[in-house]
């Protein structure tokens, strides 16, 4: 009994290897398996853990692509400011909820001066350019500082053709007469006097009276020629400057006689 006893126990004891034969292949084909595994991977459910992963991060983007089989974790030196999810150098994602924008710097303002006042201008203004003076202005106002018109005697006027000096025929002559009274004759002398200051032709206009019955134009021109007459004898003017028209009754000119300075146009 003995012996079958011990060859039972060497039966035995030899059988034992075929069990660590057997765990080893049972872990063989485990490996085999879990690297075919590994080899096949499903890109589909490999792209969502990769997401899902960054996500839980806190990167809430893909980071740097995870290699299959190597270590998923990004083992270089994370720099500040960085994600260290993300690729290297890119900065950290800003997370929108906590982030909180800087207030906007503000430049003060500075108040501009006020402008100088303009200085005055040292230009001279120039002026309009005046009328050219009418060279018979100075006979006008020779012969309105008479003594005669300030006494009523004469009146002197302006006009297109000269100046008039109109003088009154009762002042000159006595009625229906054609001589000079002596108050003619001295209203006379102080025309004379600013009819020398001028070289321009004059026009004597006579006219007759009330008291003219038979050809007036005739005492009209007898009277004209009388003042022209004395102008040139007593005190010497050119006859040559002078003209004379005798004017009938009606004519607009009746009781005076008119001294006109001529213009020269």
């Amino acid at each position: 009994m003995s012996d079958k006893a011990g060859g039972g126990g060497h039966g035995g004891s030899s059988g034992r290897w075929l069990v660590s034969y057997s765990d080893l292949m049972t872990l063989m084909m485990v490996v085999f398996m879990i690297l075919y595994s590994m080899a096949r991977v499903d890109n589909e459910k490999f792209e969502a853990v990769k997401e899902s992963l960054a996500t839980s991060l806190g990167g809430g983007g893909l980071g740097t692509p995870l290699p299959v089989g190597g270590n998923p974790i990004n083992t270089a030196p994370v720099q500040p400011g960085t994600d260290p999810n993300s690729a290297p150098g890119q900065p950290a994602p800003v997370d929108p909820v906590t982030a909180v924008p800087a207030p906007p710097v503000v430049a003060p303002v500075t108040p501009e001066p006020d402008p100088e006042p303009a200085a005055p201008s040292t230009k001279p203004q120039t002026q309009p350019a005046a009328p050219p003076a009418d060279p018979l202005a100075g006979v006008k106002s020779g012969m309105s500082g008479l003594a005669g018109a300030r006494a009523g005697q004469l009146s002197v006027e302006l006009q297109d053709r000269g100046v008039v000096v109109s003088v009154l025929t009762s002042v000159l002559f006595a009625e229906g007469q054609a001589e000079l009274k002596p108050s003619g004759t001295a209203l006379l002398d102080q025309i004379s006097a600013q009819l020398k200051k001028t070289g321009e032709s004059i026009l004597v206009e006579g006219a007759p009276d009330a008291a003219a019955k038979d050809a007036p134009w005739d005492l009209a021109t007898r009277r004209a020629s009388a003042v022209v007459g004395y102008l040139v004898s007593r005190h010497g003017l050119a006859p040559d400057r002078f003209a004379v028209i005798g004017y009938g009754k009606g004519a607009g000119v009746d009781g005076i006689v008119n001294v006109v300075v001529l213009r020269r146009n």
